[in-house]
C-alpha cells in the first residue's frame, strides 16, 4: 500500500543518515591517528557516494510481476425489452348542425382545447346539403373529451368509436373524423310537402298550414323590423300615460264641480225665485178670455 511504502522510504533515508555519520566519524579518528588528510577525504567521499547511490536504488519502487491478474468488470447485461401493445382509439361522428359556420369556429377552439392537431378539413355541397369533413389526431388522454364536445354541437346522425391494445400509453396520439352537416333545405322550408311522381301535390291542410306560417313569419319579420324602434315606442307610451292621467284628473275635477252645484241647489230650492212667475201666470189668465169687440157693428 501507500503507506508502507512511504514508511520503507524514511526507513532508508535514516539509515543512509546513519551510515554517513558513521563514516565521517571513521575519517575523524583516522586524521587523529595521523594519517593523510587527503587520503582519508578521499575514502570518505567514496563510502559516502556508494551508501547514497545505494538509498537511492533501494527507494525506487519494485516493479510489479507481469502475470499480476488485474481486476476484471463484469458486462453489464441489458434488462429484457417488453414489447407494448399500446391503447389506441379511434372514433367516427356525424352532426348535423344549424349553422354550419358557427359550428365549424367551435369545432376548432375545442380541437384547440384538447390539445389536438387537424390533420385534414374540407368542404363539400350537394343538392342544398353542406358538409365539412375533419380528421383530428388527438392524445388517448383528451380522447374523450374531444369527442364528447364535438357530439354537443347539434344533433347525432351517426357515432361509433372503436379501441385496440391493451397497454395505456399517456402520449399515444388517437384519430378521430368528424363530419358537420347542415341541410340548408329543410332549415329554410320546415314544412315539407309530399309529392307523386315527381309532381308537388298541396292539399288544403298543407297550405293553411303553409298560410298559417308565412303569417307567423310575416309578423316575425315586422317585429324585428320595429324593433330598432323601441326607444321611439318607449317616449311614446310615457307621453300617452301623462296625457291620459291628465284627462282622467280634469274629468274628475269636473265630476266634482258638478255634483257640489248640484248640491248647492238642493239645498236652497225656493230661495232664489223671483215674482216674475206669479206675473206671467196672470197675464196668462188675462190673454184667455174672448175678445168681442170683433162681433160689434163698424162705423
Amino acid at each position: 500500500s501507500n503507506n508502507n511504502k512511504e514508511i520503507e522510504k524514511i526507513t532508508n533515508k535514516v539509515k543512509t543518515g546513519t551510515d554517513v555519520v558513521k563514516t565521517l566519524d571513521s575519517a575523524n579518528d583516522a586524521l587523529n591517528k595521523g594519517e593523510s588528510p587527503l587520503v582519508v577525504l578521499t575514502k570518505t567521499a567514496d563510502k559516502i557516494l556508494k551508501q547514497t547511490k545505494s538509498a537511492n536504488q533501494n527507494s525506487q519502487p519494485k516493479p510489479q510481476p507481469q502475470n499480476q491478474s488485474e481486476p476484471q468488470t463484469q458486462p453489464q447485461v441489458a434488462p429484457p425489452i417488453v414489447e407494448k401493445n399500446p391503447l389506441v382509439k379511434t372514433g367516427k361522428l356525424e352532426i348535423q348542425v344549424e349553422n354550419l359556420s358557427d359550428s365549424k369556429a367551435l369545432l376548432k377552439q375545442k380541437i384547440r382545447e384538447s390539445n389536438a392537431d387537424l390533420i385534414t378539413e374540407n368542404f363539400s355541397q350537394t343538392e342544398g346539403i353542406s358538409k365539412e369533413y375533419f380528421t383530428v389526431k388527438v392524445p388517448i388522454s383528451s380522447f374523450d373529451q374531444l369527442v364528447n364536445s364535438a357530439s354537443n354541437l347539434g344533433e347525432i346522425k351517426m357515432k361509433n368509436t372503436e379501441a385496440e391494445g391493451k397497454d395505456y400509453v399517456s402520449g399515444q396520439m388517437c384519430d378521430v373524423e368528424i363530419t358537420l352537416l347542415q341541410n340548408e333545405n329543410f332549415a329554410d322550408n320546415p314544412i315539407t310537402k309530399t309529392e307523386t311522381n315527381g309532381e308537388k301535390t298541396d292539399t288544403f291542410s298543407d297550405k293553411s298550414s303553409n298560410a298559417f306560417m308565412k303569417g307567423f313569419k310575416v309578423l316575425g319579420d315586422g317585429l324585428l323590423f320595429l324593433l330598432p324602434f323601441w326607444p321611439i315606442f318607449l317616449i311614446g307610451i310615457v307621453i300617452w300615460y301623462f296625457i291620459d292621467r291628465n284627462k282622467k284628473r280634469k274629468a274628475r275635477e269636473e265630476f266634482e264641480r258638478q255634483m257640489m252645484l248640484n248640491q248647492q241647489k238642493t239645498q236652497y230650492p225656493t230661495e232664489n225665485q223671483t215674482s216674475t212667475e206669479n206675473l206671467q201666470a196672470e197675464e196668462k189668465e188675462e190673454n184667455d178670455e174672448p175678445d168681442y169687440s170683433k162681433y160689434l157693428p163698424k162705423n
